[in-house]
């Protein structure tokens, strides 16, 4: 008999279990749209959608750079960079590189990262733009001068991380950043597991309380 209910009780939890591992993977992949109407300016840029959230910080290497303070801007064509010298708000590598670094609050998994204003400024004199971006993540360059948009990491499978970025390193470079699409880390198997085990405990006990009452 109790062997019976403790295969019930496990039974009934695993079922549970496997319904809200189920509900938490697809409530947990988050799209974040950064185009919106107006002009507007931060430093850092906060974000929230779910259980993902996070900040996205302005940086500037090059001339002037102590003398410059860069801050993220956000319009109807997503994030860029300003450091209020030489400017357009985009992510532009003149006269210096200029990054965007996204930061979360705790570990997801990077799926993408799409561009707009690429390539569109066209020729000017013979000289054409040419965009691309290069991308870090966990400040581990993963890819140089990439036009691929939008950029996927890790191919189809993603990459598990804290942190990435995008910097603009040529000076004919200028895109804001449109699009993210990242995913919560779910738990483990053995989480799952656990929490079957733990389930069939506590109902066993629950039965058998019922039974003695």
């Amino acid at each position: 008999m109790a062997v019976k209910t403790w295969t019930k009780a496990t039974l009934g939890a695993a079922a549970l279990c496997g319904v809200l591992s189920m509900g938490a993977a697809t409530a947990n992949a988050a799209v974040f749209d950064f185009q919106q109407a107006g002009n507007t300016s931060a430093q850092p840029l906060g974000f929230s959608q779910g259980s993902i959230s996070g900040t996205v910080t302005a940086q500037y290497s090059g001339p002037y750079a102590g003398s410059l303070t860069p801050v993220v801007t956000q319009n109807t064509y997503g994030l860029g960079v300003s450091t209020w010298y030489h400017e357009n708000g985009e992510v532009d590598g003149a006269p210096g590189v200029e990054t965007l670094l996204f930061e979360f609050d705790t570990k997801v998994r990077l799926n993408s990262v799409s561009f707009a204003k690429a390539d569109d400024n066209g020729c000017v004199f013979g000289l054409c733009w040419d965009d691309d971006w290069t991308v870090k993540v966990d400040d581990v360059t993963v890819a140089n001068d990439s036009q691929q948009n939008p950029f996927l990491f890790g191919g189809l499978s993603g990459i598990v991380a804290s942190s990435f970025s995008v910097s603009a390193n040529g000076w004919d470079d200028s895109w804001r950043v449109s699009q993210m699409d990242v995913s919560a880390v779910p738990l483990p198997a053995a989480a799952w597991f656990l929490l079957t085990a733990l389930g069939g405990l506590f109902g066993t006990r629950w039965l058998k309380k019922g039974q003695t009452a």
